[in-house]
Order: C-alpha cells, then structure tokens, then sequence
C-alpha cells in the first residue's frame, strides 16, 4: 500500500481522513469511524518500506543477493517493533504522560519487497501546532516539564531511554496534560551506554553524545532542559542572539558549538531567576545537571508550591502585567470572606427570628408578622428582650441584603477587568 493512497483509505477499521505530519521514522494520519452515532478518532503512524530506490541501492550494496538484502530490511523492521513493544509496555504501566498505543498491524509483500507498519496511538495536539495556536504561559511551561519529568521517571524506571526529546515529539492532551511519543530511537539503557551511538536530534542533543563519550539517562534530563530553555528564550537555543535581532549562520554554528563544548548557557530571556537556574541547571554539563527526572521534578515542584505568581502567571503571558493583577485576583477572595461572615450572622439572626417566631405563635398569634408595630396591635405579649432579639433580625437581614448586592456589584467590576486582560494577552 504506498503511502500516498492511503488518503480515503481503510486502516484498521478506521478512515483515514488527513495526514496529520511526517518525519524520519514515519508518517502520522488522523483516522475516523462512526460507531451508534457516536466518531471516535485516533493516529495511526504509518512507516513503509523500502520503496524502488532504496531497494534497488541496497540491492546493489549486496551484489544483488537478494536474500542478504530481505535479511537487512527485516532488521530495520524489527527496530520499528521494538518502538512498538517499547510504547506497550509503558501504556500498560502509566499512560497519564506517554502517548498512549492501541494496537498496530504489519503487513510483508515479496515482490516487490515492501514492508506496511501501522501503529494505532491516541490522537493528541503536537506541542509545536498548540504552541503557534496559542503560545504558553509560564504556568503551561512549568506544567509541561512537570509532566515530562513524570514521563521520563517512567521511561528511565524501566531502563528506556528516549534520546530524542523535543518539541515534535511532545503532546497535548484535550484535559491540558503533555504527552511523551514518538519512541522511534528509544533503546533499553545499559547503566553506562558506550559511544558509537549517536541517535537523535542534534540542536538537543547532550554533548557527551556527540563527542562519543559514555552516555546515561541524565541526556534526556539535557534535552528536556533545551525544551524548557527555548520556550522561555523566545524559541532561540542556548547562546543564539536575542530575540528580536537577527541572526547569522554563523550565529548558529557558534552557538551550537559553545553548546557542544559544555560552556554553561546564560539564564532564558523571560526566566532570569530561580526557574531559570533550574533549567540551565538541566542543560548543563553531565556532572553538573540533574542525575535524574525526581530531582529535576523536586525543584521545579518546589518552586511552583511556593510561588503564588505561578498561578497568575499562568492566565498571563507578560510577566509585569501578571504581577499588576495578582493583587487584584485577590480581592475577591477577600470579599468572599466576608460574605460568608455576614451569612453566619444572617444565620444566627435567622434562629432568632425562629424562636420569636414560636414564641408568637405559643400565644396564638401567626398573621401579620411584617412588623413589630403590627404584632403589638394584635395584642401579643412579649418581653423587651424578645422585642430587641426581633429588631436586630429584621436589620440584621436587611444589612446582609445590601452587602451582598455591593459584594456581587465589586466582585463583577473584577472579573471584568481580569477577562479583559486575559483576552489583550491572547
């Protein structure tokens, strides 16, 4: 099946409806069915191989052995099933943060040789596509390393690496979680893993990969830093000028080597503060980094728990403007308090009026209870202290009335000028 027909198609009982994006180890398509009135949709990845090029240049590297050429193909496949393998068992354990897999389904032709692989997993936005839709606020960007420290605690837990994190390969959920996916060069982790595999993404890659040198699973600790790095560095990496001004080539090449050399990054643009040494704490040097996701994890918990401005933040994307309305978001708490104070003594003032109530009606009187002058000219007799207990109910209630008018009059004037705010920002 070549992967340009595949639009309108029927893969594992689903209708393939568009292609969702594409990459080195695959193509994604977003898949439908209608089930009792009810669609469900789902991603399928789609990897086929080999077509007549690569066949015919392999064929060649072999002397036309074809035999010798299979056995190679079908050792690239077994890599793409150890991907497959590798996200089951992770799905079965915790799939709150790794993208979740249902089922896959591989197909083998001989001539011409072709291999199909369909891989169904759960439809999530890319990082990338919710990041031009609507950008992040710092709160989302805290979030977002919260949830892939809980992914790679998983992944390193049971002796996986994914060595390629980055921004295509993160997702979002329709509740707000990220997501890791994409396990296309994971490998099951030796305690030290030895040079000669350089597998991922250059721009994120951990230098002691890239010279060669013995590897753990702190290189994705470093990746995930780069992540957190870029989004709050005006999506430059380490070193590069800042934003707005234009950069080089060589800016680039630059960059990319001070990085690669293990010179420490100075602090993100929008993050010169705690958060900030936390994240060039993570895409330092191997000895000086986080050793592993629960401790990067721990900071970044610690910091978001004693820190109210990352809750407000998180409505805000300018921090100053987030700051000037923190005392704001305030108030109503404050008002709110009081309310419930002057409740409880509606309440109080409500039990008075209860027991006057049944003290009138001992004597025989029920009807026209609107006023004390009333009461009396029925002729009911009471005590002064009851006549005073009556008074302040009637007040008392009325009192309330009025403040929680006032209360709902301050508190919608608030929400209004915060709605604003949050609508300017987006």
């Amino acid at each position: 099946m070549a992967e340009s027909n595949l639009l309108g198609q029927q893969v594992q009982g689903y209708q393939i409806s568009k292609k969702l994006g594409s990459g080195g180890y695959g193509t994604v398509y977003l898949g439908v069915k209608e089930d009792l009135g009810k669609q469900y949709q789902t991603a399928i990845k789609h990897i086929s191989m080999p077509d007549a090029d690569a066949y015919e240049s392999v064929l060649q590297d072999y002397s036309y052995d074809k035999a010798a050429v299979q056995a190679h193909f079908e050792k690239m496949v077994s890599g793409i099933t150890s991907e497959i393998n590798t996200l089951l068992e992770l799905s079965k354990k915790d799939n709150r943060y790794i993208v979740a897999y249902y089922d896959h389904d591989i197909q083998k032709s001989i001539e011409p040789l072709r291999f199909e692989i369909f891989m169904r997993m759960e439809y999530l936005t890319p990082l990338n596509r919710a990041i031009r839709q609507k950008g992040m606020t710092l709160g989302e960007v805290i979030k977002l390393g919260l949830n892939m420290c809980e992914a790679l605690a998983l992944c390193h837990n049971n002796d996986v690496m994914h060595r390629d994190i980055k921004e295509a390969n993160i997702f979002v959920s329709e509740n707000g979680n990220y997501k890791l996916g994409d396990f296309g060069v994971a490998k099951v982790a030796l305690e030290t893993t030895q040079a000669g595999s350089i597998k991922g993404t250059a721009s994120y890659m951990a230098p002691e990969i890239y010279l060669r040198e013995p590897y753990d699973k702190s290189v994705d600790i470093y990746s995930l830093g780069i992540v957190l790095y870029k989004l709050l560095n005006n999506q430059r990496l380490p070193f590069m000028p800042d934003a707005p001004a234009v950069f080089t080539a060589d800016d680039k090449n630059n960059a990319e080597t001070k990085r690669l050399k293990g010179e420490t990054p100075p602090l993100p643009f929008n993050a010169k503060n705690r958060l900030g040494e936390i994240i060039v704490k993570a895409c330092s040097v191997k000895a000086e980094r986080y050793a592993t996701a629960e401790e990067l994890k721990k900071d970044l918990t610690a910091l978001a728990a004693s820190s109210m401005g990352i809750l407000v933040s998180s409505l805000f994307k300018n921090a100053d403007r987030a700051m000037t309305v923190a005392p704001l978001l305030l108030m109503p708490q404050l008002l709110f308090s009081g309310l419930i104070f002057e409740l409880e003594g509606v309440s109080k003032a409500i039990s008075v009026f209860a027991v006057c109530r049944w003290s009138m009606e001992s004597y025989g009187t029920t009807s026209n209870l609107n006023t004390l002058d009333a009461i009396t000219k029925e002729g009911l007799r009471i005590t002064r202290e009851q006549e005073v207990f009556f008074d302040f109910t009637k007040t008392h209630i009325s009192f309330t009335w009025l403040m929680l008018c006032f209360y709902i009059f301050v508190f919608s004037i608030l929400a209004g000028f915060v709605l604003r705010n949050i609508n300017n920002e987006q």
